[in-house]
């Protein structure tokens, strides 16, 4: 797309359930940094984590935005797009991924970094109780978070519009619309809302 992603973490502050969320959203400076690398061993218990040792390149499993060929890279903290490339509206819209059983905000990174550089803030949260880190720990049998999706989704909804109104959270993006993308087949919502 034409322009670049930026991506910003909220480290579990977000709602009374402490969520953490990922933002990824279009930016039109370019990222003089080395770009933002994923490690799958963040999303893994602590003592699993910790039998994979070396680098993400040693272990072949580095998880990047430019994955997909025709995705840009991601880098941290970018200003956010104060002006509109081409035929893109003044406001971005909004999506809100929801990740399934065993994933993660970043699961499907590729595809929200193709949104985000299209022109659409990308909002996920590490939903508790359905990780990929809890489905792991209950195979230990340890306790893991009640589930919540719907509820915890609603909270974040309820949070990013709080804070739209309150002149934004140090994430200045202006939005306009409202789409909830599910991705387990069973329970598929789109929800489209102005504001």
């Amino acid at each position: 797309g034409p322009y670049s992603v930026g991506t910003r973490v909220i480290a579990g502050t977000v709602t009374e359930r402490n969520l953490s969320v990922s933002v990824w959203y279009p930016s039109t400076t370019r990222g003089d940094e080395t770009p933002v690398v994923y490690d799958l061993r963040d999303h893994l218990p602590d003592n699993m984590a910790a039998k994979l040792r070396g680098s993400l390149y040693e272990l072949g499993c580095p998880h990047w935005c430019s994955m997909y060929p025709e995705n840009p890279q991601c880098y941290a903290n970018l200003a956010v797009a104060s002006e509109t490339v081409g035929e893109a509206p003044d406001l971005f819209p909004l999506i809100v991924f929801v990740h399934g059983t065993g994933g993660w905000s970043g699961q499907s990174l590729q595809l929200v970094a193709h949104w985000a550089s299209r022109g659409f803030v990308v909002v996920a949260a590490d939903y508790p109780g359905i990780t990929l880190k809890d489905m792991l720990l209950e195979t230990e049998f340890k306790r893991v978070p009640p589930i919540d999706q719907v509820g915890d989704t609603r909270r974040l909804l309820t949070a990013i519009r709080s804070a739209a109104d309150k002149g934004g959270d140090g994430i200045d993006i202006h939005i306009h619309r409202y789409i909830y993308i599910y991705t387990q087949i069973y329970n598929v919502h789109h929800d489209v809302r102005c504001t």
